[in-house]
């Protein structure tokens, strides 16, 4: 996961940095708050398989009775900390192209063109 937002953030960063002298900063503050919470955010994020793991485990060991709910548990509670993890590495990417958006109302609103209605309309494409 991180090897497809960390590209895009810097993107996003690039194009901030070409809109505005303020987005500029933005971008800037941006990128050194990645690069001193980085490594702890990764180091976090690193140890929820082995969470995962154990709380696997559990469910198997009290389901013994019906060992086959254990995975669609499993399953549902794994989808929510995907989701959780994904929301955590786009926060930072959903402020940057949301103030954008802020300084370039128009542009954020332009139509789109066809084929790209559900991207957002904004310079960082």
């Amino acid at each position: 996961m991180e090897l497809a937002v960390g590209p895009l953030r810097v993107r996003v960063r690039k194009a901030l940095a070409m809109a505005s002298p303020a987005l500029a900063a933005l971008a800037e503050l941006d990128a050194v708050m990645e690069k001193a919470l980085g490594e702890r955010e990764r180091a976090l994020l690193a140890g929820i398989p082995a969470l995962l793991e154990r709380r696997f485990a559990r469910l198997l060991a009290a389901g013994e009775e019906v060992p086959e709910a254990a995975p669609g548990v499993f399953g549902q509670e794994l989808q929510t900390v995907l989701l959780a993890e994904l929301e955590v590495r786009l926060l930072p990417v959903a402020g940057l192209v949301e103030a954008f958006a802020e300084a370039f109302p128009a542009v954020a609103s332009a139509p789109r063109p066809p084929g790209r209605e559900s991207a957002p309309a904004t310079a960082l494409s």
